[in-house]
């Protein structure tokens, strides 16, 4: 062997062949495998559909019990707007596992290179040598392969997963939360069809209103797709004839029907920032203006209710936002920990 350990990093939403293959040639350079599992606790979507248990369970279903034996998994969060925190936050989960192990040695990072997406292969520790493995078949994407399961095709009829991943996938597609996800993958798909007669992909401009008091933050359960039923940060849309700042406060008011003076709200001179990852949002490139809004510690929380698209409105104890971060939209726990500072 070449290396003590190899570390590879996806999040085989699902596991294919090419996946595969990049496992099987990393454990034969390599003693051991630390397999970095990507976008761990984050909310479900038709990206991301699949939580880190069920692809521990594909990849286990996938592999013989000898590869298995030197196979062992880490889970990593997303960091969407502090790259360096997701740098740091690999080495540290490999380095935690190497020391449980007992393990040191040479360490590889293999991966194939294949797109824009694998910009971190250059970034991570300089010891830690790289392996740019090529596979057959190296444009396999998963993407396609949900994209066939949200449009219909049959599990048994895709070929390009392991056995072990097909037969979860026959019984995933049976279940509710594959249903679920299919209704708002059509949701996507009509909303972006409208568009698509423009001479250039549209960009949509949203605001986003975090009110904290009492180690409290004020979330929404959204009442319609994309996300129905998931934990979200009050706002929407720009509406033409609004400021940003007033526009934040109307859709504050709309949804939660706090009863505080907009006026009040204005001059509190909330701190805001821009949040436009590119993948933030799968209804299109959609960037939102932040404002964090710090209410006075001390008394009660002001009434809220849920109203316009909110299903429900209130107040969350800020460490609960933090662990149910798994069930917010798009990336408004991201949001929350910006200007929580709490990452």
């Amino acid at each position: 062997m070449t290396y003590k350990v190899a570390v590879f990093i996806g999040r085989f939403q699902p596991l294919h062949n090419s996946h595969l293959s990049e496992i099987k040639r990393s454990l034969e350079i390599a003693e051991t495998l630390i397999l970095v599992i990507g976008s761990d606790r984050t909310s479900r979507t038709p990206k991301n559909p699949f939580s880190g248990d069920q692809r521990r369970e594909m990849i286990e279903r996938s592999l013989n019990d000898d590869d298995l034996q030197r196979v062992h998994l880490v889970f990593a969060r997303d960091y969407l707007y502090n790259d360096t925190q997701w740098f740091s936050e690999i080495a540290r989960l490999v380095e935690q596992k190497m020391s449980e192990l007992n393990i040191s040695g040479k360490v590889c990072l293999t991966g194939c290179n294949k797109d824009e997406s694998s910009y971190y292969i250059a970034s991570l520790p300089d010891s830690w040598k790289r392996e740019i493995i090529h596979v057959p078949n190296k444009n396999l994407s998963a993407t396609d392969i949900r994209r066939k399961l949200f449009e219909g095709k049959n599990p048994k009829n895709i070929k390009d997963v392991p056995r072990g991943v097909k037969a979860f996938l026959i019984e995933w597609v049976m279940e509710d939360d594959f249903v679920a996800l299919q209704k708002e993958y059509q949701f996507y798909e009509g909303y972006k069809e409208q568009f698509q007669s423009l001479p250039y992909p549209p960009v949509f401009i949203t605001t986003d209103a975090v009110v904290i008091k009492n180690g409290c933050v004020l979330v929404v359960e959204r009442g319609q797709n994309p996300g129905v039923g998931m934990l979200a940060l009050p706002g929407g849309h720009l509406n033409v004839r609004k400021g940003l700042l007033d526009n934040a406060i109307k859709e504050l008011k709309e949804e939660t029907s706090i009863n505080i003076n907009a006026d009040y709200l204005k001059n509190l001179n909330p701190e805001s920032k821009v949040f436009d990852h590119p993948d933030r949002s799968l209804r299109g490139r959609t960037v939102t203006h932040g404002f964090c809004f710090k209410l006075s510690d001390g008394g009660r929380l002001p009434e809220v209710k849920g109203g316009d698209d909110a299903a429900k409105a209130w107040w969350m104890p800020i460490e609960e936002a933090y662990e149910r971060s798994a069930e917010f939209f798009e990336d408004h726990i991201h949001i929350i920990r910006y200007f929580t500072r709490r990452y």
